[in-house]
């Protein structure tokens, strides 16, 4: 995915909103419907994400994990926070935030 016009953060945020919207509005009618437990939404939602964000490929944590491995460590991980859903990923850009110091 050409990810010119959004960067990592705002493309994984996107996906994660489209990965809810997926979520509430397919599968969560489906678990009503035949009143199944929705403990299980949480997994459903994860796994939608990372397959958005694992076929564009969005790393939010690009440089963070070294090694050859690094790309999709961060990828997967970015998948993660993308289905966790919207507080989620607000409280990561608040952390990535420009000029903020993580380790003093």
């Amino acid at each position: 995915m050409d990810t010119t016009l959004l960067g990592p953060v705002e493309t994984t945020i996107v996906l994660g909103v489209v990965a809810n919207g997926i979520v509430e509005g397919l599968v969560k009618p489906l678990f009503e419907r035949f009143k199944w437990d929705k403990m299980w939404l949480m997994y459903v939602s994860w796994a939608v994400a990372a397959l958005l964000v694992i076929a564009a490929q969005a790393n939010v944590f690009m440089g963070i994990f070294p090694g050859p491995w690094g790309h999709w460590i961060g990828v997967i991980v970015s998948s993660l926070a993308a289905g966790r859903g919207a507080n989620f990923m607000h409280d990561v850009v608040k952390l990535l935030k420009p000029g903020r110091i993580l380790l003093e």
